[in-house]
């Protein structure tokens, strides 16, 4: 396989896929005044995202479990943060590399801590702080495809399609 369809490839699988699949979920099941639905709202495309998704899933949060609800998105959106920032890097493991790769991990549970001192909108949820940590854990055990020497940003940046 070539090193442009490798890399479209890991791009997709580990962060278009994954961020899309928790984007989805929130959409559907969250309550409807939540932080991120209330953007929705202000940028205008509600009813492009919103009431299209919600009828699709019928709206009925019994339908999952309520970890899948609430928390499976936030540990699929630093697991697809932590991914991204791996391909960027290119397998780099410089101090500036190793630093960043850190980042999305840093700020979901930032934002726990500032949620539970009141400082942010939100509850301060430790299951939260689990699913950012297995999230990051995995982004960062899975092996990487910029680990076998392709240049993710500018081959995805080229790639072609079949």
């Amino acid at each position: 396989m070539s090193s442009t369809r490798r890399i479209s490839w890991a791009w997709m699988g580990r962060v278009f896929v994954p961020l899309g699949i928790g984007i989805l979920v929130y959409v559907a099941f969250r309550d409807s005044s939540t932080l991120a639905l209330e953007w929705l709202r202000q940028i205008r495309i509600e009813d492009l995202v919103f009431h299209p998704v919600r009828s699709l899933a019928r709206h009925d949060p019994a339908a999952l479990p309520g970890w899948m609800i609430l928390n499976l998105p936030d540990g699929l959106w630093v697991f697809s943060f932590t991914s991204a920032i791996r391909l960027i890097w290119n397998g780099n493991r410089s101090p500036e590399a190793r630093c960043w790769v850190w980042v999305p991990l840093a700020l979901g549970l930032g934002t726990e801590v500032l949620q539970y001192i009141g400082w942010f909108p939100g509850t301060g949820d430790w299951l939260d702080v689990f699913s950012y940590t297995i999230g990051f854990l995995a982004a960062v055990v899975l092996p990487a495809p910029e680990e076998r020497g392709a240049n993710p940003c500018g081959s995805f940046a080229t790639s072609r399609l079949p």
